[in-house]
């Protein structure tokens, strides 16, 4: 998951600055400002250790990983919901659709003036549909673009 400098400092319990250091010492980045969340979770997580290995202070180092790992997998969890949350959504629309199209079929007469009025509101529910669709998927391509590009170029990093 690609973020922004502020959600990877509070992440990582550290400030903007504190972001940018790890930067200079060998973090991996995405682009100016945007950092891939798990490659740089991992990157922090092996450097702790490895610093904790030099100075001694190992319960603290894995007390921090722990911690890591943990709100690591809150944030994927947070993520399931937020998609949990769009599939309820599309049901909903779905089910919105199926009645419009049920009470349309029940009144068939098209010498009824309300003919036109459930058309179009039959049409405004599909474009609704069809619109949600378009832009979510629209939005998973261009993430899942951002992640192959982040992964890519942390399997980039690890081989330099």
């Amino acid at each position: 998951m690609i973020v922004e400098c502020s959600v990877l400092a509070e992440c990582l319990n550290l400030s903007g600055a504190g972001i940018n250091q790890l930067v200079r010492e060998g973090m991996p980045s995405y682009a100016h400002g945007l950092y891939d969340l798990g490659a740089c979770i991992q990157w922090y997580i092996e450097n702790r250790i490895k610093a904790a290995g030099r100075s001694g202070d190992v319960v603290d180092a894995r007390r921090r990983v722990y911690g890591l790992r943990t709100h690591k997998t809150e944030l994927e969890s947070a993520q399931i919901r937020a998609a949990t949350i769009e599939a309820d959504l599309y049901l909903r629309d779905l089910q919105q659709l199926t009645a419009i199209i049920g009470r349309a079929l029940t009144q068939p007469d098209p010498d009824l003036p309300e003919e036109t009025i459930i058309n179009d509101r039959l049409q405004m529910a599909v474009d609704r549909v069809r619109t949600r669709i378009a832009d979510d998927l629209d939005d998973e391509i261009g993430s899942n673009r951002l992640l192959k590009k982040s992964q890519a170029s942390a399997r980039q990093g690890k081989n330099r």
